[in-house]
């Protein structure tokens, strides 16, 4: 799972075919204070959205558009809708996820639901970074490259990469200013696994939060520039981690999947 580069994917050796399934109605996210905010979901899995690549069957597949249609109701509909290109691969030996500009490309085969989840959550996670946030007006280059392009400083993005980073390369702060091991690779790196955690393990992370100034800023960057105050709290098995503790990978770290789901049918307060 890496920083998905549009340009350089080699998708014309996969045989692509288009899909659909259908899509229901309005959903609701829950926040850290038991305030319900609602989302008027647009079709996240409609007709053309979609491509598959490789060979499937009907029923895997069916399975694998049901559960990103749940994960993406419940998430912002400018997250979910900042997806122009996805392609659900059948491929057991392609990567697990990759992600980035406005583009997805999640495998649908040898994942348990929870699993498929966390990347995906991880790779929009990548698509909200460099597809979604846009610069906020004229500025000047900095030290980060996306794709060999400088960001600028008026990059919402610019912010976060900062306090643990000088570039695209060399780190500024100790380990445990990143809620994983793989977090610590790259800036981009950084802000997608940091996503997953506040969606997928928000205690943790906030728990990670009360012991180290920089994560809290993130965790605070998280809250209010991405995600509008929105905070996820739903039944967690991670929230008794040591303080120091940091596994490598986000995606692979256990959650209540069942209560990550049911915030999907939650009803305004």
């Amino acid at each position: 799972m890496i920083r998905f580069r549009l340009l350089s994917l080699a998708l014309c050796q996969l045989i692509l075919f288009s899909a659909s399934v259908p899509f229901s109605g309005v959903t609701t996210a829950s926040t850290r204070d038991a305030l319900t905010l609602q989302f008027s979901s647009a079709p996240v899995i409609s007709q053309d959205f979609y491509q598959v690549a490789g060979t499937y069957d009907a029923e895997t597949l069916e399975w694998c558009t049901e559960l990103i249609t749940d994960v993406l109701t419940i998430l912002p509909e400018e997250h979910a809708n900042a997806i122009h290109d996805l392609t659900l691969s059948f491929d057991s030996s392609a990567r697990r996820g990759l992600g980035g500009d406005n583009t997805v490309i999640l495998r649908c085969v040898d994942m348990n639901p929870e699993e498929l989840v966390a990347v995906l959550v991880h790779e929009l996670g990548h698509v909200v970074d460099t597809g979604l946030l846009d610069p906020f007006g004229p500025g000047e280059k900095t030290a980060f490259l996306d794709r060999g392009q400088p960001v600028l400083d008026t990059d919402p993005s610019f912010q976060y990469y900062s306090a643990s980073w000088a570039d695209s390369e060399k780190r500024t702060g100790s380990k445990w200013e990143f809620v994983s091991g793989y977090a610590r690779t790259n800036p981009f790196e950084d802000f997608a696994e940091a996503y997953a955690a506040y969606v997928l393990h928000g205690p943790l992370f906030r728990f990670y939060a009360e012991e180290n100034e920089v994560l809290a800023e993130k965790y605070n960057y998280l809250k209010m520039t991405v995600f509008n105050g929105i905070e996820f709290d739903f039944a967690s098995e991670t929230t008794s981690k040591g303080t120091y503790e940091r596994v490598y990978d986000m995606t692979r770290l256990d959650f209540d999947l069942e209560s990550f789901l049911a915030l999907r049918g939650l009803e305004d307060s």
